[in-house]
């Protein structure tokens, strides 16, 4: 255990890579903001990519500590899961460390 501080959390709906686009690795920077149409928190990749949402409780529980000055919180992918038999996108486990 690295003893590092902050909130884990994962994506529920992670997204299958496009062509040209990177693998993710652990360790990449991410951004949490509210979805286009409010509720969920979706995960975003440093180069724009839409990495997947969390789930309902944790993005409530999470969207309070965002205010209207920072509307985003910060963080980095802590795990990689692949699903059993490589069917589709694995789970991204997401460590949330700052606001901004």
């Amino acid at each position: 255990m690295s003893g590092e501080m902050g909130v884990l959390t994962y994506l529920t709906d992670a997204t299958e890579s496009h062509p040209g686009e990177g693998a993710l690795c652990v360790g990449d920077p991410v951004v949490l903001r509210q979805g286009r149409r409010g509720g969920k928190l979706e995960a975003w990749s440093a180069n724009g990519r839409r990495l997947g949402a969390l789930p309902p409780a944790e993005s409530e529980a999470l969207s309070g500590l965002l205010t209207g000055d920072n509307d985003r919180l910060r963080g980095h992918i802590a795990a990689l899961v692949p699903r059993p038999r490589l069917t589709g996108p694995g789970r991204i486990h997401i460590r949330v460390i700052e606001q901004g």
